[in-house]
C-alpha cells in the first residue's frame, strides 16, 4: 500500500473514534466529511496515474465490484446489537470510495448494473464523465424536474459531445433528450427510450 495511504487509514480511524459522539442520524461531522473527500481524491489520483488508458473500463468495473462485495460483507455482519450509526458511516464511506471510478476518460458507463445505493452518487457526478461514448441509465428517473439530481443529469448530458449510444427506459423525458439533440447530433447512433411515455414529438428538433 502507498505510504501516504497507510497514514490516511490510521488518521481516518482516529478521526472516526474522536467523532463518534457527534455522529447522529442527521449526518456526519464536517471534519469527517472533509477528510473523506481528501482521502478519495488522493486515492483517485494514485490509482488512475498507474492505469493505461485501454484498461480504464476494466479497472472501473473491478472498483465497482470491490465496493459491492465490501458492502454486502458488512451487511452480512449485521445483528440486533449492531451500532447503526457506525454501520451507516462505514457504508457511506464505502460508497464514497466508489467515487474513485469517476473518471472523465471513461468511454462506457452502465448505471443499470450498479446497486441502487450507489446510483445517486454516480448521477450526481455525471458531469465528470464528459468523454463517454455509451451511457446506459437503465430505468432511472434521473430525478424530477427542478431537483438537484435532475440538474446534475442535465448538466452531465450537456457536457457529453461524443455519445454514440444513450439508453434510458421508461422514465426518459423531453428535457433529458434536449441536450442530446444539441450536443450529439453528429455522433448519436443508438437511442433507447423504450416505454418512455413522457417523450413526445416535441423532443425532435425541426
Amino acid at each position: 500500500m502507498l505510504p501516504h495511504c497507510k497514514n490516511c487509514v490510521v488518521e481516518n480511524k482516529n478521526k472516526m473514534k474522536s467523532s463518534d459522539s457527534s455522529v447522529s442520524g442527521s449526518g456526519f461531522p464536517a471534519e469527517t466529511l472533509n477528510f473523506a473527500e481528501r482521502y478519495v481524491n488522493d486515492l483517485k489520483k494514485y490509482v488512475w496515474s498507474r492505469v493505461v488508458w485501454y484498461m480504464y473500463e476494466k479497472v472501473g468495473h473491478h472498483i465497482l465490484e470491490g465496493i459491492i462485495e465490501a458492502i454486502e460483507a458488512l451487511k452480512a455482519e449485521w445483528t440486533i446489537d449492531t451500532n447503526m450509526p457506525e454501520l451507516r458511516m462505514k457504508i457511506c464511506a464505502m460508497i464514497k470510495v466508489g467515487e474513485v471510478m469517476h473518471l472523465k476518460h471513461l468511454k462506457a458507463l452502465n448505471v443499470d448494473v450498479m446497486p441502487k445505493m450507489i446510483r445517486p452518487s454516480v448521477l450526481q457526478n455525471l458531469p465528470t464523465f464528459c468523454e463517454l461514448r455509451k451511457l446506459d441509465l437503465g430505468s432511472s428517473s434521473g430525478g424530477k424536474k427542478g431537483q438537484m439530481l435532475n440538474m446534475c443529469v442535465l448538466e452531465g448530458l450537456e457536457k457529453m459531445q461524443h455519445l454514440v449510444k444513450f439508453s434510458l427506459k421508461y422514465n426518459c423525458r423531453n428535457d433529458i433528450l434536449e441536450p442530446l439533440s444539441k450536443g450529439c447530433t453528429n455522433t448519436l447512433r443508438v437511442l433507447d427510450v423504450e416505454h418512455s411515455n413522457q417523450v413526445t414529438d416535441e423532443s425532435i428538433p425541426t
